[in-house]
């Protein structure tokens, strides 16, 4: 059973939240798809160590005026103007080589300790230690990309927005998918006077409603290193086959549209009694006890239920991963497909107070369009 997680960089959602979907998505399900632009979040530091001297200089001053640091972008808008002049110099005396192998170096030294920001702040969010794990058959990354944007020449499959979010419909096509989101879910401020309800509600058995049952808790594993996490994998294993089987079977449910009390009937008796174990495989691990010691009894709590394909969409319309044109398009095939307004399985992460945002770090993608194209380019030439 495959977790699909989609994000993109945007002011409201953070990396810690990104980093704890991936990870505890990764310990319960056979494989998991990160889908958005998560790659470029984790491999971001990579990328921006082979970045050309122009690259670089676009860089730290989008950083420092972004950070409001105006003396240290003062130093590089004049660094930016001697670059440009030094360049256009065809034959240097040794005067002028000098002077501009002292800018170079001057670059260098701020752009270290720009990478030494940004590989500290991501460090925080455990998010650069998930390329470890990264893997053909369990994590995977899709880059999901418009195609007005830039596409890099990375070894990940691509989708459009609105194509990845019509496709988390049960389709005999695909691999049995059940989609993992974060708690906002939960407070639905979303959207205007929407309620989230328990399985055994009545109103539960409309399609038109969410509801979620919480099924565990798991100490905050953001801090586990790659080795932890394959540890820990590998103990919740024997309890966790089981469940994915449970999931494959009750996403049959919704491949053959069956009635609303039928998917809650099978998840109540199939799903939901797989959840004990597991429970008890967690509570028994001691690496993930220790995580709770010294996160000050912080634990995440997952929940498991339906919500109707366009809820779905709005939230990620909320949250900024889709844009307005995205979001057009979804309407325009909802008015086409009625099957579009079904319910969809879902997981959700509560990750409580992860959600506030940390002092100094922008929630933005370290990397900006235009700065990734330099930086996919070969380093530019000084002669």
């Amino acid at each position: 059973m495959k977790a699909i997680n989609y994000y993109m960089s945007t002011e409201k959602m953070k990396y810690d939240v990104l980093s704890t979907m991936l990870r505890v998505s990764y310990l319960l399900m056979d494989n998991i798809a990160a889908c958005g632009d998560t790659g470029k979040d984790i491999f971001s530091v990579e990328m921006l160590k082979r970045a050309s001297i122009k690259a670089k200089i676009l860089i730290l001053e989008t950083f420092f005026e972004e950070m409001k640091y105006t003396d240290y972008l003062e130093v590089v808008r004049r660094i930016k103007k001697a670059y440009k002049e030094e360049s256009a110099i065809k034959n240097r005396d040794r005067k002028v080589f000098l002077a501009y192998a002292k800018l170079l170096h001057s670059i260098d030294q701020l752009y270290d300790g720009y990478i030494k920001w940004l590989l500290d702040s991501l460090k925080k969010s455990g998010l650069v230690e998930l390329k470890n794990i990264i893997d053909e058959d369990i994590f995977t990354l899709m880059d999901v990309v418009n195609e007005k944007e830039i596409k890099f020449k990375r070894n990940v499959s691509k989708l459009s927005p609105s194509s990845l979010l019509q496709s988390l419909m049960a389709s005999a096509a695909a691999e049995p998918r059940i989609l993992w989101i974060a708690n906002d879910l939960l407070n639905c401020l979303f959207i205007n006077e929407k309620k989230v309800y328990r399985y055994s509600d009545p109103e539960a058995a409309d399609e038109n409603e969410v509801y979620l049952y919480k099924c565990l808790t798991i100490p905050t594993p953001s801090s586990l290193m790659a080795t932890e996490l394959i540890a820990v994998r590998k103990s919740l294993r024997a309890s966790t086959i089981d469940l994915n089987n449970a999931l494959r079977d009750w996403s049959y449910c919704f491949l053959h549209n069956d009635s609303a009390e039928i998917k809650i009937d099978r998840l109540a008796g199939e799903v939901i009694t797989q959840f004990p174990s597991i429970q008890t495989a967690i509570d028994n691990n001691s690496i993930l006890q220790y995580q709770k010691t010294i996160n000050n009894e912080k634990e995440i709590k997952v929940w498991i239920g339906e919500a109707p394909l366009p809820v779905v969409w709005d939230y990620y319309k909320y949250y900024g991963i889709i844009d307005e044109e995205v979001y057009g398009l979804l309407q325009s095939a909802l008015a086409e497909n009625d099957e579009l307004k079904n319910r969809i399985p879902i997981i959700v992460i509560e990750t409580g107070s992860l959600l506030k945002t940390d002092a100094g770090l922008s929630e933005k993608s370290a990397l900006k369009d235009d700065i990734l194209e330099l930086t996919a380019r070969k380093y530019i030439s000084i002669s």
